[in-house]
């Protein structure tokens, strides 16, 4: 059984240099930052459904948690390029996938909004 949750070599604890370990510590600082626009596209969430009726509410509550989604991800980025430089997903880079998924956040967030001014009141 012991052997069953033995790591594997290449997830053996590797020792950290002192620069290492403190990059690690400066950008554990940015985690909790990036929580900050998350409660804040809840609170555009709630306050958007509220303030306007039917659709407009609901795409004008998507776009702002949209943007809100792109912003936490810019701001979580620092820590994310430091604990894993060498990441790929997708084939990108881990710095050009959230360079990526950002833009095309922010590009859902104009379409939404655009489609929201579109819509006819009731």
């Amino acid at each position: 059984m012991s052997q069953f949750f033995r790591r594997r070599d290449r997830d053996q604890q590797i020792p950290l240099d002192p620069e290492r370990h403190a990059a690690i510590r400066r950008s554990l600082r940015w985690v909790p930052i990036s929580y900050l626009p998350l409660f804040g596209g809840i609170a555009w969430w709630l306050f958007a459904t509220d303030h306007w009726a039917g659709m407009r509410g609901l795409l004008l509550a998507s776009s702002g948690l949209m943007i809100c989604l792109a912003a936490s991800s810019a701001l979580f980025f620092p820590t994310l390029d430091v604990l894993s430089p060498n990441r790929r997903l997708l084939g990108m880079s881990l710095s050009r996938y959230t360079l990526v998924s950002g833009l095309l956040a922010i590009a859902i967030a104009i379409a939404l909004s655009i489609a929201a001014i579109a819509t006819p009141e009731r």
